[in-house]
């Protein structure tokens, strides 16, 4: 029980690390969900036959700019 607290405190910690109050970007990028694909070769020709290409997802917030040089919080979803 204690590591689960420790891990949301972690979590909810590293989410608002980024969050200042700053002037606002240039350019402004909607959030927006893309799905994209990811080839493993840790499951290439694995024994029980899983696909070793996954699909994935990757979210990006509002405000982000890939041409930027500023770092966001990133959170794995592992299924």
């Amino acid at each position: 029980m204690k590591t689960k607290n420790f891990l949301l405190v972690l979590l909810a910690v590293i989410m608002l690390q980024g969050c200042s109050e700053s002037d606002p970007p240039e350019q402004i990028y909607d959030s927006k969900l893309e799905t994209s694909q990811f080839t493993s070769q840790a499951l290439l020709n694995n024994p029980i036959g899983n696909s070793n290409i996954r699909d994935m997802m990757i979210y990006t917030p509002e405000g982000y700019n890939p041409n930027d040089t500023k770092e966001y919080p990133v959170v794995y979803l592992l299924h």
